[in-house]
């Protein structure tokens, strides 16, 4: 594995080698639309580092911890993302999109808007 990883398996491996105050700062420096930008000037698809963010919370959950839910730059409920609550089928949005479809476009969307356009 080169100094950091890059690949998802590489990702796992990292991920699970930390444990207890270090794994959560890990984790919420993962949470962050500098750490997703960052993932994806490196190639790395949005989908892609929300595995790896996932993977942060999952060993969070392993090592017993609450998962962090809404703190200054967090990008999402880490509790949330491992068990995402369904939209409610049928319902769309103005363009008569189903939400659930259109949801991640949405965010992504807005992860790439420069931050005084927010």
């Amino acid at each position: 594995m080169s100094a950091y990883p890059r690949t998802l398996p590489e990702w796992q491996a990292y991920v699970s080698t930390f444990t207890g105050a270090e794994l959560l700062s890990k984790a919420k420096a993962a949470n962050s639309l500098t750490f997703l930008r960052a993932m994806e000037s490196e190639g790395m698809a949005p989908q892609q580092a929300m595995q790896v963010l996932r993977m942060f919370a999952s060993q969070l959950r392993a090592d017993g911890q609450v998962l962090p839910s809404r703190y200054d730059g967090a990008l999402v409920d880490l509790d949330t993302l491992l068990e995402p609550v369904p939209l409610p089928e049928g319902e769309t949005n103005s363009e008569n999109t189903p939400l659930n479809v259109s949801a991640p476009r949405v965010a992504r969307k807005y992860a790439s808007l420069p931050k005084h356009n927010r």
